[in-house]
């Protein structure tokens, strides 16, 4: 049993004060993701998790508090499917957990200041403390060695967003990206991923190259379904969602490729049915 903030994780799920019942189950999570919220009065961490009913539990992070926060997200990593787990969860997780190397990497840099990968990782560091303004400061400084350091210039992208920069930017940061590595799923994932919530075509088109490369897909696929059924394309939606609800590990994946095939069809009979007047 574990406790953080008005929140008991064991075995089965997590469990919410003042009842302490079950919130979410964890075999009833669809996706885990973690974003940096902005406010006035500072930054911090908020995680959600979407379930299978469509509600979702939020578990936040208040500044001061990461080291605790990261053994909450370093639990939900071991008790849900690994391929519902969002690129920043996994980031926080690690390099929170690594918080500690701060000095230990700038005593590292002094001695050998032009080595790139102690700067990415020093970045890094201060990246998930919020401290933007490093972080990119020595993530220029390895592309100044290597202008394509597709490790420097993905982070870079990844700070633009947690600082709630332009899309348009950011698109153009993985499209430069995709030009240096034209196969690489990560960058496919995030293109697909923010295109379609765009509702930017574009993001199809990202997303099928992503599942040539990987069949198994469970983020590209979940999003290219619902661009899909939101453009009234039914076929192509309900297609999407069985071959998920077939190829996932995940019960919760499978049962809500279900029913959004249900919702699908339901939406196709008031489309077909004639108007009474």
């Amino acid at each position: 049993m574990f406790k953080y903030r008005g929140y008991k994780f064991d075995n089965n799920g997590i469990k919410k004060r003042p009842s302490w019942k079950y919130a979410i189950l964890w075999d009833e999570v669809l996706s885990v993701d973690t974003i940096v919220i902005n406010r006035r009065l500072g930054r911090y961490y908020e995680t959600s998790l979407k379930l299978l009913d469509g509600k979702d539990l939020v578990i936040k992070c208040p500044k001061g508090n990461l080291a605790e926060y990261v053994e909450v997200l370093n639990l939900i990593l071991r008790k849900v499917a690994e391929d519902i787990v969002s690129q920043k969860t996994r980031f926080v997780a690690k390099w929170g957990t690594e918080i500690g190397e701060i000095n230990e990497r700038e005593r590292l840099l002094k001695k050998w200041s032009h080595d790139p990968g102690i700067q990415k990782s020093l970045a890094k560091l201060y990246w998930v403390k919020f401290d933007f303004k490093k972080a990119r400061k020595l993530l220029e400084q390895a592309l100044k060695i290597n202008p394509n350091d597709t490790e420097a210039l993905e982070s870079i992208a990844l700070i633009d967003r947690d600082q709630d920069r332009k899309m348009d930017k950011i698109i153009a940061q993985y499209e430069h990206l995709l030009e240096i590595e034209p196969n690489n799923d990560q960058y496919l994932r995030v293109m697909a991923t923010l295109c379609l919530n765009a509702n930017d075509e574009r993001g199809a088109i990202y997303a099928k190259r992503l599942l040539k490369l990987r069949p198994y897909e469970t983020a590209a696929r979940m999003t290219l379904g619902l661009y899909y059924f939101r453009k009234e394309s039914f076929g192509e939606a309900k297609a999407i969602f069985r071959e998920l609800a077939s190829v996932s590990s995940c019960n919760a994946i499978r049962e809500f490729s279900k029913k959004q095939i249900e919702s699908i069809e339901q939406q196709e009979t008031k489309i077909r049915a004639p108007s009474h007047f």
